[in-house]
């Protein structure tokens, strides 16, 4: 039998990724001034540290990576390691993380793109997507870059 709010979950470091579930999926926790969440990766494949993880359907905390581009916040972000398919892990929700993107300024808003993927914030266009986070450093689309998020999950 499985007790997951007996005691402390903090014996487990935020970068753990386990095929079977530590604590309730929806906890929360904060860890170094920075909020997470418990989560399952219902993707398929995957989930590449950097990549930003949404809802699949009404599934709660069974997250996928967008295949589109999505009119839609993300729930967390990959930060601290790839995430296999059918695994449990703790995804960001409030702080600073490297992500992927496509080329995109210093300073600029961000949005979802395509399978998960940050982009360029576009005000007015069709899919109009939601802006959550910004970006500290230009993105060159090579490497991962940082920026600041407030996710909904």
């Amino acid at each position: 039998m499985a007790y997951y709010s007996v005691g402390p979950i903090n014996f487990e470091s935020v970068s753990n990724v386990t095929a079977t579930n530590s604590v309730e999926l929806g906890t929360r926790r904060v860890e170094s001034g920075e909020e997470y969440v418990y989560c399952y990766n219902n993707t398929g494949s995957q989930a590449t540290a950097g990549a930003f993880m949404v809802a699949s359907g009404l599934s709660g905390y069974s997250l996928t990576r967008s295949t589109t581009a999505s009119a839609d916040i993300p729930v967390c972000a990959v930060k601290h390691a790839n995430v296999a398919a059918g695994y449990y892990f703790w995804g960001l929700v409030k702080g600073s993380v490297n992500i992927l993107s496509a080329t995109i300024a210093k300073g600029s808003l961000i949005q979802v793109g395509a399978d998960g993927v940050a982009a360029s914030y576009l005000a007015g266009s069709f899919p109009t997507g939601v802006a959550f986070g910004k970006m500290l450093e230009a993105a060159s689309g090579s490497t991962a870059s940082l920026a600041m998020v407030r996710l909904w999950g």
